[in-house]
């Protein structure tokens, strides 16, 4: 499969005008990278699902710039994306795990399931950072043991937020506002 840029796809009426904006809201130039077509209508196709799911978590709102999606599959998912968004020197990351409704027989057996989890949070830090740490996620997530893990410092804090539309709410590890949850 030939390899174009965005705006290359769209010269040879692969994808309409509209999807080519759709995809560039996601951090894609015009004219770099390129990529097969069949990356551009993931991304598209994602978008859809985003827009639909993505109320029950941030109330409908973009806040932030996204700008890296990694699709990859696990031996227990295979709809699973990492995204970094933020802006510059502040950057969070993100594991969007998706299923696709099951039905049968006109009957629906499993509902469809949206989840996103907050997986890390780059201050300060840079977007190289970032992506290094986008990839160790999905390295982990793709083991044997995919439970990620490690030793809490006593420096890290653990915060509490009651504001139900906030992107951290119920809590948040980390350095930021909220009540301080005691360590015992």
């Amino acid at each position: 499969m030939p390899k174009k840029t965005l705006q290359g796809w769209y010269n040879s009426n692969d994808i309409t005008y509209s999807q080519k904006e759709i995809i560039k809201k996601y951090g894609v130039g015009d004219y770099y990278p390129e990529h097969e077509l069949e990356d551009f209508r993931k991304i598209y196709y994602w978008n859809n699902i985003l827009e639909r799911n993505i109320s029950k978590v941030e109330d409908g709102r973009r806040k932030e710039l996204v700008y890296q999606m990694d699709f990859f599959s696990t031996w227990w998912n295979n709809n699973l994306i990492i995204v970094i968004e933020g802006k510059e020197n502040d950057y969070h990351l993100k594991l969007i795990v998706h299923e696709m409704p099951y039905r049968k027989n006109g009957e629906t057996k499993m509902q469809e399931i949206f989840e996103v989890f907050f997986i890390g949070w780059i201050y300060p830090g840079t977007l190289h950072k970032a992506r290094e740490e986008a990839k160790k996620a999905r390295e982990k997530l793709r083991s044997d043991n995919p439970i990620p893990h490690g030793v809490q410092s006593e420096k890290l804090t653990v915060s509490y937020y009651d504001d139900y539309n906030s992107i951290v709410f119920p809590i948040i590890y980390g350095i930021r506002g909220g009540e301080k949850i005691k360590r015992i």
